[in-house]
């Protein structure tokens, strides 16, 4: 996040975050939503969208919901 991005994510009033089930992608997207969080973005706000039904490498479903 830049110094000119987040004043206009803070001020919007809904995010876009874009997942794929894909254990790296959805450790990524937990930082930034931690991230935004932390920069009082209201989870809220914050829609995940699913870009794949299946990742690249084999994943469960048990360890896309623990991570």
């Amino acid at each position: 996040m830049s110094r000119i991005s987040l004043p206009i994510i803070e001020n919007s009033a809904a995010i876009v975050v874009i997942v794929t089930p894909d254990t790296s992608t959805i450790k990524a997207s937990r930082v930034v939503i931690e991230y935004l969080e932390a920069h009082n973005v209201n989870r809220n706000r914050i829609l995940l969208i699913n870009n794949r039904t299946v990742g690249r490498v084999w994943t469960t479903t048990e360890d896309i919901e623990r991570n």
